[in-house]
């Protein structure tokens, strides 16, 4: 589990949708916004969204989540601090077997500004 600063709420949730940018894999979708409202601690924040779509049972969805968070929970000392990120998981992401899903999550991050190379 993620720590509660760590974690997108739904007040930040419209503005970061407004100002990310975007990145798509066969997969996953990751929305970035840069910087956050002042007051808040400087550490890059997640959220992780399950569709209805992706699977109708929500164990599944949210067995997707918890398996999400602890792979990003794994890569937080190779973040940078100050983003604001947003996980969208596409059909087919809830058959993919953990170290699947780890890969494809590492790849889309490596991709944007978050990531330290």
């Amino acid at each position: 589990m993620l720590s509660r600063q760590r974690r997108v709420t739904r007040r930040q949730f419209p503005a970061i949708l407004q100002t990310s940018r975007s990145w798509r894999s066969s997969f996953l979708s990751l929305r970035v916004a840069r910087g956050r409202d002042e007051g808040t601690p400087k550490v890059t924040i997640f959220a992780f969204v399950v569709s209805h779509k992706v699977s109708a049972m929500a164990v599944n969805r949210n067995k997707l989540k918890r398996r999400a968070r602890a792979i990003v929970r794994e890569l937080l000392p190779r973040v940078k601090d100050n983003y604001a990120c947003l996980l969208f998981f596409k059909k087919g992401s809830a058959e993919l077997p953990y170290q699947e899903l780890r890969q494809a999550i590492q790849e889309i991050i490596a991709r944007t500004p978050v990531f330290i190379s």
